[in-house]
């Protein structure tokens, strides 16, 4: 069993077109699991950027946060430490919270 997993990927810049049906609509977001389901994993968080945002993933054993709204907080709690980057460090509060 392994304790904790962390995978981050750096996702497209610009906004995926869908190909299928013509319309060239945009994809809106972007997810992936990076591995999480499979084996036993205590904690495991999968960072994807996409066109200027960021998605977490994250999945735990219910031993270490036992429900839904325990990761939901955890999320919270990494999001408030990603503003908290980006007031000290310009150039990464450009590239992920640009608005």
């Amino acid at each position: 069993m392994s304790t904790i997993l962390f995978s981050n990927f750096a996702g497209p810049v610009n906004p995926l077109k869908f190909i299928a049906g013509g319309g060239g609509d945009h994809l809106t977001d972007i997810n992936f699991s990076g591995g999480t389901g499979t084996g036993k994993v205590g904690l495991a968080f999968g960072l994807l950027s996409y066109a200027g945002g960021i998605r977490i993933v994250t999945h735990s054993d219910k031993s270490i946060l036992p429900d839904d709204l325990a990761v939901e907080q955890l999320n919270k709690d990494i999001m408030a430490e990603f503003e908290l980057m980006s007031q000290s460090t310009p150039v990464f509060g450009q590239e992920i919270f640009a608005k």
